[in-house]
């Protein structure tokens, strides 16, 4: 039913309007302007019928009122004037008014035009109310999405439909995998985080909505055939209701009911729509928010595997370098002819057994410098310092092993002021294992050149390059990866160059490699300048 603001000092003519609308309509009355303008904020009439002339305040200053304020700007206004006022028309219509009518009526005419302001009144609320729900909708959808927690996600559904529909409650229901159970796991009316175990024997029309998997509408829960069996025995508490099916790519994670209800008055067809769109838009954020869930918790149990796998590397090895240590003892024992002299084959063959010891004890030794940078305990002694003199240092501690290969190692001096912020052992640790790569894979009258220089303000770069064999393409997207290795007859733990770039990730640094295969390898590190608590101010 409509509602009709008829504002006029002469009584008769509202007394007039209210006999020919009253029985369709609910018609109000005010005396004047100012009166209008009092029953307009409080009632918000769909139509308003106001007189020219009137006392306290007229009705042309009462329309430019209303038109000027945008909760009440758009509703429909028919002046009244007198016969041949065509100067109030004018007023009144560059005032804002939708239309006139003179007195005396023509009661036809005006009950005509009143239908006609009425119909497009009632377009312009189902359009407005239309632009509403896609608003509520869209905001449900764009906020589901950031939330990842499927509690706040359902929590949030249920919050605006019920805000949106002015409901009593709304809530959501996960229904067991054979239809029997069901558990409300989100209410608008309550922040309960644990679900909370429903009978569906005292929910007909949930049951209803399963069975069918299509909406249930009851209107009026007292003349409902459907709510029969429940309303003899139990009070209903609500006056109309809504259930629907959330539908959607749901297979896997569960079925689940979508229902509104008010404990007065009466839920709309459009009610009714607007809750399907909103169950159709929940059903991917339920299934992304489950997702996630399941995600987190196999990320969880990854993380504790990796944490037992870093603790069972760490206890191995441990374990290892005892008998290794025992092993390699006796054998150097053998070979130095400790025991007794040996023949030239057998001391070969002892030989042979000691480096293979060396290289067990290697990887031991790296599997444990693993295990201690993954477990995040790796302690960093961090200090300004000459990079130039740790290259030199590096150079000479190899020089001895380089002679021996006839290789050639250098350090290029032509920067030899770069500082950098790093823990000298760690870098020291990087840079011997580049070394040592660099001598395995480089042949005589080859050379290793160690260099240092300033990449940017902020950063030093560090390279070690070589003229050895180089890497294969298909390998070099590979060598960080712990245990790989790129073959051939020289052997390698596979854990160096991980261990390398663990401990200059920890540095905040970065660390790559080119390669030509046949030609050479270039590795290239960055290292801060600063710490990152320094280096964060000065890029403020």
């Amino acid at each position: 039913m409509s509602t009709i603001l008829a504002c006029d000092d002469n009584p008769v003519i509202t007394e007039f309007i209210e006999n020919i609308f009253s029985k369709e309509h609910e018609v109000i009355t005010a005396t004047n302007g100012e009166e209008a303008l009092a029953c307009v904020k409080n009632n918000n009439p769909d139509l308003i019928i106001i007189d020219v002339m009137m006392p306290v305040m007229d009705g042309i200053t009462a329309i430019k009122t209303l038109r000027s304020d945008e909760e009440f700007k758009f509703i429909p206004i028919i002046m009244l004037t007198a016969l041949g006022k065509d100067e109030d028309i004018v007023r009144g219509l560059d005032a804002g008014a939708d239309d006139y009518m003179e007195k005396p009526f023509n009661t036809k005419v005006f009950m005509a035009r009143v239908r006609a302001h009425l119909r497009a009144k009632s377009l312009y609320d189902q359009l407005e109310s239309t632009k509403k729900d896609i608003a509520t909708t869209l905001n449900i959808v764009n906020s589901t999405t950031s939330k990842l927690a499927i509690r706040d996600v359902l929590k949030y559904i249920t919050d605006q439909l019920a805000g949106h529909l002015n409901l009593d409650r709304s809530s959501i229901i996960l229904v067991s995998e054979n239809d029997q159970e069901a558990s409300v796991i989100a209410s608008s009316d309550s922040d309960n985080t644990k679900p909370i175990t429903i009978d569906l024997t005292k929910y007909p029309e949930v049951r209803s909505a399963i069975q069918s998997n299509e909406p249930v509408f009851v209107q009026n829960t007292s003349t409902s055939s459907l709510l029969e069996e429940v309303s003899e025995i139990m009070k209903l508490p609500y006056t109309s209701l809504l259930v629907v099916p959330i539908i959607g790519d749901l297979e896997n994670v569960g079925k689940f009911i979508l229902t509104a209800k008010i404990k007065s008055g009466t839920l709309t067809d459009f009610d009714q729509k607007f809750c399907q769109l909103v169950a159709a838009a929940s059903a991917t954020a339920i299934k992304n928010a489950y997702l996630y869930e399941d995600i987190e918790a196999k990320n969880k149990s990854l993380k504790e595997l990796d944490r037992l796998k870093s603790n069972f590397v760490a206890m191995a090895s441990h374990e290892l370098r005892t008998p290794v240590n025992i092993i390699s003892g006796y054998l150097e024992m053998l070979y130095d002819g400790t025991i007794g002299e040996l023949t030239e084959e057998v001391k070969e063959l002892i030989k042979q057994a000691l480096d293979s010891c060396q290289v067990l004890t290697d990887t031991v030794t790296d599997m444990l410098d693993l295990s201690v940078i993954e477990s995040g305990e790796l302690p960093l002694n961090l200090q300004k310092d000459l990079v130039y003199d740790l290259l030199v240092k590096t150079a000479m501690d190899f020089q001895s092993q380089a002679e021996q290969q006839d290789v050639s190692i250098t350090v290029d001096d032509t920067s030899t002021d770069c500082e950098a912020y790093f823990d000298k052992s760690k870098i020291s640790q990087v840079l011997a294992n580049l070394v040592t790569n660099s001598l395995k894979f480089t042949e005589s009258n080859g050379t290793i050149t160690l260099s240092c220089a300033n990449a940017d303000k902020n950063t030093v770069q560090i390279n070690v390059s070589d003229t050895g064999t180089g890497i294969k393409e298909e390998d070099l997207g590979k060598v960080f990866e712990e245990f790989y290795t790129t073959g051939g007859s020289i052997e390698g733990t596979g854990l160096g160059l991980p261990i390398c770039k663990k401990i200059i990730e920890k540095h905040n640094g970065s660390i790559k490699i080119e390669s030509t295969y046949g030609k050479g390898s270039k590795t290239t590190i960055t290292l801060p300048k600063e710490s990152s608590d320094r280096t964060e101010k000065l890029n403020d």
